[in-house]
This record gives structure tokens, C-alpha cells and sequence, in this order.
């Protein structure tokens, strides 16, 4: 409209169709969730092998004090258990050869199955190991070992879905009497794993293969109190692990379209545990 009186008028049809919101929309606008899912399994993970290691070095005290050099069968022991909010079964297994020119080797490990109700979330986690041990003098014990570790998990929150893991680990332990009743005790452990992640929300589904690497060191000292008819086994331990996990990249389904090249940048996580531990035997 030019202004004039006598002037024409034009009629301009315009049609608007709303922009496509595909994968990479979505994924940036939920990068936040994402990644707390990555690190959320990935402080399970390490908490998990945390205590498995610190087990391992309880165990080995035992094996140490009470002088057990004689072979052990191998046997599973388990447990199952059912409470108002969760059903769980839980268990260990071990064997020991008898000592041949100063070294004995053991296979142990441990499995557990937890679900919590109403959230459908589970997780089961297979643990396992084989170790070579040497007695180094009457004061102290050294060993070393590998290992593997297997985890299924169904997540649940503001994406669920379902997480593999799978993961390999070597390190060392030891043992040592540092005076009359006083035991000095740690571990060294390094670990690659490879994470296989499938989860969705609403709208997004994403899928990815990723790696993570971890290390984890203790440290405790221990003393033995003897009464008459039970010990006391007092304990402070500390434990120290971080996980980094690499650079996730991810193939991303919305609106029935796909995109392969979603990466996010995994970033690492860190746990240290300060332990008091009054045991009684």
C-alpha cells in the first residue's frame, strides 16, 4: 500500500511450517540428562570394584593371620532375600590350591542381583578373579592378580533403558605386620572397560559404545585384640578410585529421523572412602 487514496491493494499469501526439531536438537537440549546417566553408571561401577578390591585385601589378611596354606575346594555360597521395597540375591565363590614352592593361586569373586520395586531398576553385577600369592617372610605377603567384571543394568529416571559393561583389571595387594597385633594393608588396581548403552525418553532414543578407564589404590591399618572367647579387629582404611570415561558418541532417533555423528565429552568421576571399622570375631 503506497500511501495514495487511489492506491491498490496486494494480498500476499505466506505459508509458515515449523522448523524440524531432528535428533541434534534434542540432544543438545538434553546434553545435561545425558551425561548424568554416564556418570551416574560409571560411580556405580567404581564403587563396585571399590569394595570388591578392599574385600580382597580383608581376605587376604584373614588367610594370612590364620596361616591357611592347605587347598580349598571351590565353592559358591549365596543368599536371597526379600524386604517391603526390594528383592535381592547375593553370593561368593572361591577355591585355594594347597602352597607349592611358595606361591598358592585362588579364584574368587562375588555375584549380586538387586532390584528395587516400583522403579524397575536392576542391576546385576559378576565379579571374578585369579590371584597368585606369596608368602615374602613370616611379616609380610604380597600377591597379584587379574580380573574381569560383568554388569547388566536397566536404567530408570528421566531416560531408561538398559547398560552392559564389561571390564578387565589388574593390579596387586599386600600384607604386612608392622608390629605385635599391627597390620598394615593395601592395594593397587587398574582397570579398561567397554560400556554398551541403549536409553530413551519421550522423545529421543540414543545408542552408544564408549570405553572408560579406572584406578584405584587402599590403604588401612589394623590390629587384632584377643579376649577369651572373641576378637576384636579394629580398622581405619582408606580407598581412593577415579573412572574417566571417554568421549561418548551416540546414534540419535527422533521424529523417524537418525543421527550418527551426537558426541559428548564423558568427563571423569572420583570417589575416596575413609573407613572405621570395628570388627568382632
Amino acid at each position: 500500500y503506497d500511501g495514495t487514496t487511489q492506491s491498490s491493494t496486494d494480498t500476499v499469501s505466506v505459508t509458515v511450517e515449523p522448523p524440524v526439531v531432528g535428533p541434534g536438537t534434542k540432544f543438545a537440549e538434553k546434553t545435561r540428562d545425558i551425561k548424568d546417566t554416564l556418570t551416574a553408571t560409571a560411580t556405580l561401577g567404581l564403587s563396585s570394584t571399590l569394595s570388591a578390591d578392599q574385600s580382597m585385601v580383608q581376605a587376604a589378611k584373614s588367610r594370612f593371620l590364620s596361616k591357611a596354606d592347605q587347598a580349598v575346594a571351590f565353592d559358591v555360597d549365596g543368599s536371597f532375600a526379600v524386604n517391603p521395597i526390594s528383592l535381592s540375591s547375593m553370593g561368593t565363590f572361591y577355591g585355594q590350591t594347597a602352597r607349592s614352592e611358595g606361591v598358592r593361586r585362588l579364584v574368587f569373586g562375588n555375584f549380586d542381583l538387586q532390584q528395587k520395586e516400583g522403579s524397575g531398576a536392576e542391576t546385576a553385577t559378576l565379579n571374578g578373579k585369579i590371584a597368585w600369592e606369596w608368602t615374602m617372610s613370616q611379616t609380610s605377603l604380597v600377591g597379584a592378580f587379574i580380573g574381569a567384571d560383568v554388569a547388566q543394568s536397566t536404567l530408570a529416571g528421566s531416560f531408561w533403558g538398559e547398560q552392559t559393561r564389561l571390564s578387565l583389571s589388574i593390579g596387586s595387594y599386600g600384607v604386612h605386620e608392622v608390629a605385635k597385633h599391627l597390620y598394615l594393608d593395601g592395594f593397587a588396581s587398574l582397570s579398561a572397560g567397554r560400556n554398551i548403552l541403549s536409553m530413551r525418553d519421550e522423545s529421543l532414543t540414543l545408542d552408544s559404545t564408549y570405553a572408560t578407564r579406572s584406578a584405584r589404590f587402599g590403604l588401612a591399618v589394623s590390629g587384632v585384640i584377643s579376649a577369651p572367647l572373641y576378637e576384636i579387629w579394629p580398622e581405619i582404611a582408606l580407598t581412593f578410585g577415579r573412572t574417566w570415561i571417554d568421549t561418548a558418541a551416540f546414534s540419535g532417533t527422533a521424529d523417524g529421523t537418525t543421527q550418527d555423528d551426537l558426541r559428548i565429552e564423558g568427563g571423569d568421576v572420583t570417589l575416596s572412602n575413609l573407613t572405621l571399622r570395628p570388627e568382632v570375631r
